[in-house]
């Protein structure tokens, strides 16, 4: 008898309930006669046609003519339902029967409604309509493989059966099948329809493709002994190409070396020879073994290893008295702890944390000038239309949290997630294909495609806030404030400070996102590259989501800002002995022009002196030009080695005034 692929030996059938009487039910024996032992008639057999073998390498069949479908008997139905299935007749049960006790799916066929008596595996055109045993009519796609007749499908093969072939109380002659398709086929098909069966669950994890005539033999016994019946013909068996056993080379010491200590040659020899391993070849270094087909998921060294290590039993490997370890003390950063340190501060600041899927929408991408749909990643099995895509951004993923908080009366939010965005190369955009080659090969090495997706697709970290309605809940003690751009500048800034980022090599830019109504941008000014984006969410983006109160959204680029902090330890400096001298001036300036712009020329201006400069009045009304607007600006000088004399000081701020009004076109206001 062939190795079995289920999870139920032949045994356990027989000790689910009670024992049923050898007298009454000879059809339990795990020995299933030939059937060219019985008398066959050579007429009206149905004959069977493979048209894509790469996607069923075997196909098994066989004709039965005169059979009484009916109720199954008791002990059958009652080991059914101790699985879980429904009964639902005699052949139908059978099939069900041997695919429990031996992995191998199975299906019946009404005889006579198979137009021409010819079986043709195939596929049918895009858009071809099929209704299934369910009674849903579904819309077939040109990659799906189906058993048909010569006039329509019959079956979407290894998945579900049809509405119109399947066998009845009615049905007199039956046809039986038992294949083997290839997995990827089947999983590809069984998720672009949603559809999971008993059948596309065991084909989908590979079936062993030597043993469907065992198990069509064996379904036919029992069917001739609880439903009657007479072969027609000879059984078809179309396996072109047979599958061989996978080799798998194996070397002692590094067999020993994974396992932990050397075990007895012997024990090895009985742990493969128990589960139909075969050894081809022994040297003193190791050894040549053929893998049963059954076994889909043993094609490496390690998983022979695991093999033996199951029979031979883990409890005998010795753990020894010492634990060994290797401490690094590294001045990298950790990220955990730079990661937990934000977490910190954003949730002692009233934030929640958000986790969402990684999956998302293809719909968001439509027509969306930030984020192209032709830098999406699709999924090739996608579960629904709400997860087709990977997420180029956390922006939808976080509207959608507010969304749904907003609908159960939560209007004011504060909250931040840490996630990763995924995108195609931009020189890629066309390599992501759905039309995946399906193989028939039991084993395949997928390292090339793997190196290949680190080229062809971006993973990237950010943590992104949100922020929406009041800063404060209602309280008599004080009004509550409404959140603004503002209160979300000034808690990333924080978020630069702990992350040791130099403030005096950024700039914040009028921001060049189409999603965001108004916002900034976070540039580093030598290599350009966006640190992250501050703003307020536009209106069309919010009325996408369903949202109608202003939403403030900031995003960090996580990855760049762990590369770029500094590796060398804090250094401290003692408090300066020499005093500070703070000096304003009133700056009439075109509207275009930010205080970003009059901060960073006059640091570039003044390098040794100027400490610092902030801004704390901004004027537009009377007495300034339509245009314009006025900006109080003030400035900290301080020198480490002396006090300030009045004229260096005047010296140093007609420095600073001159290049102003040079660079900027600033007015001194009156």
């Amino acid at each position: 008898m062939p190795s079995r692929t289920s999870a139920w030996p032949a045994t356990w059938w027989l000790s689910v309930s009670e024992c049923v009487n050898a007298s009454t039910c000879k059809c339990v024996s795990a020995d299933a006669p030939a059937t060219n032992t019985i008398t066959q008639s050579h007429n009206n057999a149905i004959r069977v046609t493979v048209e894509e073998p790469d996607l069923c390498p075997r196909y098994t069949g066989i004709t039965l003519r005169g059979v009484k479908v009916g109720e199954s008997p008791e002990w059958l139905q009652n080991r059914l339902r101790t699985v879980g299935l429904r009964p639902i007749n005699n052949v139908v049960d059978v099939t069900n029967f041997v695919m429990m006790e031996v992995g191998q799916p199975l299906h019946a066929f009404d005889a006579d409604k198979i137009e021409g008596g010819h079986v043709i595996v195939k596929r049918l055109p895009q858009g071809t309509k099929f209704v299934t045993l369910d009674g849903v009519e579904r819309t077939l796609d040109a990659r799906d493989l189906m058993i048909c007749n010569e006039k329509e499908g019959m079956c979407i093969a290894g998945v579900f059966g049809g509405l119109k072939s399947g066998t009845t109380m009615e049905t007199k002659n039956v046809f039986l099948e038992s294949a083997f398709f290839n997995p990827v086929s089947i999983r590809k098909t069984s998720q672009r329809h949603t559809l999971k069966t008993d059948a596309s669950y065991r084909y989908e994890r590979t079936c062993d493709p030597n043993i469907t005539e065992w198990a069509l033999r064996r379904a036919v016994k029992l069917i001739q002994e609880l439903a009657g019946g007479e072969i027609c013909g000879q059984m078809v068996d179309l396996y072109p190409k047979p599958i061989e056993r996978p080799t798998v080379e194996v070397n002692f010491r590094r067999m020993f070396d994974l396992v932990g200590q050397d075990i007895p040659l012997e024990a090895v020899r009985t742990a493969l020879t128990s589960l139909d391993i075969e050894i081809v070849n022994e040297t003193a270094e190791g050894m040549t073994l053929k893998v049963p087909t059954c076994k889909a998921d043993v094609t490496r060294e390690c998983d022979i290893v695991e093999e033996i290590m199951r029979i031979y039993g883990y409890n005998n490997i010795h753990i020894g008295e010492t634990v060994n370890s290797c401490l690094s003390y590294g001045k990298k950063p950790d990220p955990r702890k730079l990661k937990n340190a934000v977490s910190d501060y954003l949730t002692d600041n009233g934030f929640s944390e958000i986790m969402n899927n990684s999956l998302t929408k293809s719909e968001y991408y439509e027509e969306n000038p930030d984020f192209p749909a032709d830098r999406c990643i699709p999924i090739i099995n996608p579960l629904s239309k709400e997860l087709n895509v990977m997420r180029q951004t956390l922006l939808y993923s976080g509207l959608e949290c507010i969304a749904r908080n907003i609908n159960f009366r939560i209007l004011d939010q504060k909250l931040y997630e840490f996630g990763r965005s995924y995108c195609v190369n931009a020189s890629m955009c066309k390599c992501v294909s759905d039309d995946a080659p399906a193989t028939n090969a039991l084993t395949q090495s997928h390292d090339n495609a793997i190196t290949d997706v680190t080229k062809r697709f971006n993973e990237t970290e950010h943590v992104s806030i949100f922020m929406t309605g009041n800063m404060t809940p209602e309280s008599w003690k004080m009004k509550s404030a409404e959140t603004d751009f503002f209160y979300l500048k000034a808690y990333v800034m924080d978020i630069l400070h702990r992350m040791r980022v130099n403030m005096g090599r950024i700039e914040m830019v009028p921001t060049t996102a189409k999603y965001f109504s108004e916002g900034l941008d976070i540039i580093q000014r030598d290599s350009k590259k966006l640190l992250g984006t501050i703003g307020r969410i536009g209106r069309e983006t919010l009325k996408k989501m369903d949202i109608k109160q202003p939403v403030y959204y900031a995003d960090l680029n996580w990855t760049l800002l762990l590369k770029q902090y500094p590796t060398k330890e804090v250094l401290y400096q003692e408090v300066a002995k020499f005093p500070e001298v703070r000096r304003d001036l009133a700056l009439i300036l075109r509207k275009d022009v930010t205080f970003a712009q009059v901060e960073q020329a006059a640091l570039q201006c003044e390098k040794k002196l100027l400490k610092s400069v902030s801004l704390f009045d901004v004027y537009e009304g009377k007495g300034i030009a339509d245009g314009f607007k006025s900006y109080a600006v003030s400035f900290i000088l301080q020198d480490k080695d002396k006090t300030l004399a009045d004229k260096q000081i005047e010296a140093t701020m007609s420095k600073i005034q001159k290049t102003l009004e040079t660079q900027l076109g600033a007015k001194i206001r009156g």
